[in-house]
């Protein structure tokens, strides 16, 4: 927008401030995991149920969890990945495996008050937390749990990540072949192998350790790279072994991966191997690919704010479109994009539209892809024979 002057009589001096100009962008957090779980020992004044909680890497405030229910261990092994800002909701363990599994889904009670995964929609308004990465231990590999889930991720624009039901690889593809949506990553199956404190090990669900890798990605190199190929800390082996074998299409682990499930293999350490998602529409097959699209998107509207209810010119145009080149320029020289086009089309911004207070911009983008398929190619050549003798004997 252009500079205007006051309007208001003055005989005298005084001081007009011009803050018109394009504003900068910030890209927002990506790197926020949103935690449900159990935890009856837990201090009760720090972690109130079906209430938001902060824990800004802050193992201290974690170990207040106590040690019982799905929550304790979760935190631990986020925290042996990357110690970072997590958002804890505490449910109330039932009397039944049932039971449980309905705190968990919650809902919104008579009073008004959300409960399970619904408390994670009140959690911007509560810890000032935006949590992306949703992830409900021991209760994920459960159809009817992760159905419920798949609303709050809407909701938030966030990515849940399921557990498989650590059975068989069959069993992990027909569970993957239950749910259709970009905002599920493929379930991660098999569990994982832990010490317990007692000395002896442990099965847990591992959608806390890849939730913990993705937040370490994120923070290392940028939202829009892979979370995959990375080796888990804290783990000591895979549940069930998986056949894994570099170039082998017919290994265990090529199986799951085609099928959209991502897994974990033994190769110089427990390593996550896969982050597609269950979306059909191959667009958004890759995980980063969703992400990217999310924190863009989301970034730019947040800046927009200030625009609202500005009078409509070409110069309010000229801005708009100043400021969002000016972050997908930023985000491209830091990798997250390949290129990008800004515009605005008169076919769309009518008169009418434009009576009625209608303002409408265009952009377009392309965020890189994980390398998923590396081909070499050799060919022995006879040709080579040729250079044995050059130059005599």
């Amino acid at each position: 927008m252009t500079f205007a002057l006051p309007q208001t009589y003055n005989h005298g001096a005084r001081r007009v401030i011009d803050d018109s100009g394009a504003r900068a962008v910030v890209a927002l957090e990506s790197a926020v995991i949103g935690l449900v779980g159990t935890a009856p020992d837990a201090d009760e004044t720090v972690f109130p149920l079906n209430t938001p909680v902060a824990i800004l890497a802050d193992e201290v405030r974690a170990a207040k969890l106590g040690q019982a229910g799905t929550l304790p261990d979760a935190m631990r092994l986020i925290y042996a990945q990357a110690v970072c800002w997590v958002v804890v909701v505490r449910v109330a363990e039932g009397q039944t495996e049932a039971e449980t599994d309905t705190n968990v889904i919650g809902g919104v009670g008579a009073d008004g008050t959300r409960k399970g995964f619904n408390a994670l929609l009140s959690a911007r308004g509560v810890t000032n937390l935006w949590p992306r990465i949703l992830i409900a231990p021991g209760f994920t590999h459960k159809q009817a749990v992760l159905t419920a889930f798949v609303s709050i991720a809407d909701r938030l624009r966030g990515w849940i990540f399921p557990d498989g039901p650590n059975t068989t690889s069959e069993a992990a593809v027909a569970y993957r072949a239950m749910f259709s949506s970009r905002r599920v990553l493929g379930p991660l199956d098999p569990w994982l192998v832990i010490r317990a404190d007692d000395g002896s090990d442990k099965v847990v669900p591992s959608s806390p350790v890849a939730a913990g890798l993705a937040v370490l990605r994120h923070h290392d190199k940028g939202y829009w790279w892979s979370m995959s190929n990375q080796v888990a800390n804290g783990v000591l082996r895979t549940a069930r072994p998986i056949d894994f074998m570099l170039g082998d299409v017919e290994c265990e682990q090529n199986y799951l991966n085609s099928m959209q499930v991502n897994t974990w293999i033994q190769d110089g350490g427990v390593r996550l191997w896969g982050d597609d998602t269950c979306a059909d529409d191959n667009m958004w097959l890759f995980w980063p690919t969703v992400v990217a699209d999310d924190i863009i998107g989301d970034s730019l509207v947040a800046s927009y704010k200030r625009l609202v209810d500005q009078g409509i010119s070409r110069n309010f145009f000229d801005e708009w479109v100043e400021q969002t080149n000016f972050f997908l320029r930023d985000q491209k020289n830091a990798g997250a994009l390949i290129g990008f086009k800004v515009w605005v089309e008169g076919d769309l911004n009518t008169p009418t539209n434009l009576a009625s207070g209608k303002a409408i911009m265009r952009y377009s983008y392309r965020s890189p892809t994980p390398a998923r398929d590396l081909i070499v190619i050799s060919k022995i050549d006879n040709a080579f024979f040729e250079d044995l003798f050059k130059g005599g004997v």
